[in-house]
């Protein structure tokens, strides 16, 4: 109760956007989440010649990407791992390039093998303040968008039943690269 008063009444304010190369900061999380109840790899994504594309500058504030992710994970081990303890939990970070508004931008893709949203949440509604499926308080993922449209980029939710590889839940967010 005491966030939702703090975040209904505090005005949003986010974080002086810096340069963030983003395959360094995808890096450094990931080794702040080695025991998590998931196992979190990264892909990444390679150009023509096979060389990975890590290069992927963006203009954001750290402190506020790292609250996106700390929130999408969170979100994973609240409503899509049932079991912490299963080492089948995956968590996927993956880079891709594309545009935004006709602007070269990154896709960074979070994708989980856990269930999918459950019966009456939909995508639209995990961005929706105060929606939530269970006991949480429905700010986590208001705040993804809050954040992720602050700094120009979208956010939005893919749900598959058919992926190869068994991932369930994707977030797309797209953020516009810096020349």
């Amino acid at each position: 109760m005491e966030r939702l008063l703090k975040v209904l009444t505090d005005e949003p304010s986010y974080g002086k956007p810096e340069n963030v190369n983003l395959g360094q900061f995808i890096d450094d999380f990931k080794k702040e989440h080695i025991q998590s109840g998931y196992t979190l790899n990264v892909l990444r994504t390679y150009d023509m010649e096979n060389r990975p594309i890590d290069k992927y500058i963006i203009s954001i504030a750290r402190q506020d990407l790292n609250q996106v992710l700390e929130n999408i994970m969170t979100n994973a081990k609240k409503h899509a791992f049932k079991n912490l303890d299963d080492p089948a939990n995956r968590v996927i970070l993956e880079m891709s390039e594309d545009l935004l508004n006709g602007q070269p931008a990154v896709v960074l893709w979070v994708k989980n093998n856990g269930a999918l949203l459950p019966q009456g949440m939909s995508a639209e509604k995990v961005f929706t303040w105060s929606e939530s499926s269970s006991d949480g308080d429905g700010i986590g993922g208001w705040q993804i968008r809050q954040i992720i449209e602050h700094f120009r980029g979208e956010v939005t939710i893919v749900e598959s039943q058919s992926d190869k590889d068994n991932f369930t839940l994707a977030y797309k967010i797209i953020l516009p690269l810096i020349n």
